[in-house]
């Protein structure tokens, strides 16, 4: 499972990839295998993406207190 070079993925593959976990699969072995990787590529993609996603969560946040300001 999982070959042993790791593929630099962009993060917008990362982010995909992150959701994608997040939304359908209960367990990171069953990410591994859907997506060929090892489980240290899986921990560095999960990471990746988590960031990712705090760092959009925070813009969208920072947006909607711009809004609530200018209201």
């Amino acid at each position: 499972m999982g070959g042993t070079l790791m593929k630099n993925y962009t993060n917008e593959e990362v982010h995909e990839m992150y959701l994608d976990w997040f939304n359908n699969f209960l367990s990171t072995g069953r990410f591994a295998e859907r997506y060929d990787l090892s489980m240290t590529e899986v921990e560095n993609v999960l990471d990746r993406g988590r960031k990712i996603q705090e760092l959009i969560n925070k813009q969208i946040e920072n947006g909607k207190e711009a809004q609530n300001k200018e209201s």
